[in-house]
């Protein structure tokens, strides 16, 4: 059940970024909101569904046959209806993408701590090594398995 839960959270990041990832709009296309909403439904109806699991182990048949669907849809460039409405529980709120704040946090807490590295005085060459170590924890909280593809931030830290 916990390579299922891992699978998902993967999932619902895909999902998340299918606006911005389908190259099927442009950057500032009025279409936006309507699919970043239908994210968030189709996200909450896959965590609603995974919660039943524990309870009902046929939710999980369930489960699979909403990921398929899900799939497929995707797949033929239906971004906007990746479920059907039934999937989708009366009262049921759109689950939120936090991603467009984590490169913020990420550059705040890097500069944070190059200006505590400057502050302890420490030797003159281990200042970059030490912005270099923390810039890689801090994107690996942020992002975990997804790091590699920010760790190219890093040389601009470390300049020329």
């Amino acid at each position: 059940m916990r390579y299922v839960g891992k699978a998902l959270r993967t999932l619902e990041g895909e999902i998340m970024a299918l606006h911005r990832t389908s190259g099927r709009l442009s950057a500032r296309s009025h279409r936006r909101r309507p699919l970043k909403m239908h994210a968030g439904l189709v996200v909450a109806a896959l965590r609603h569904t995974e919660t039943r699991i524990d309870v009902d182990p046929t939710s999980l048949s369930e489960l699979a046959a909403m990921v398929m669907t899900i799939g497929e849809r995707a797949t033929a460039g239906r971004i906007g209806a990746l479920l059907d409405t039934t999937h989708f529980p009366e009262g049921l709120t759109p689950a939120r993408d936090w991603d467009f704040l984590r490169l913020p946090a990420a550059a705040v807490l890097i500069a944070a701590v190059a200006v505590c590295a400057s502050l302890l005085h420490l030797p003159k060459d281990s200042n970059t090594y030490v912005i270099g170590g923390s810039a890689v924890v801090v994107l690996t909280l942020l992002y975990g398995r997804r790091v590699r593809q920010f760790l190219d931030l890093l040389g601009v830290l470390g300049g020329p």
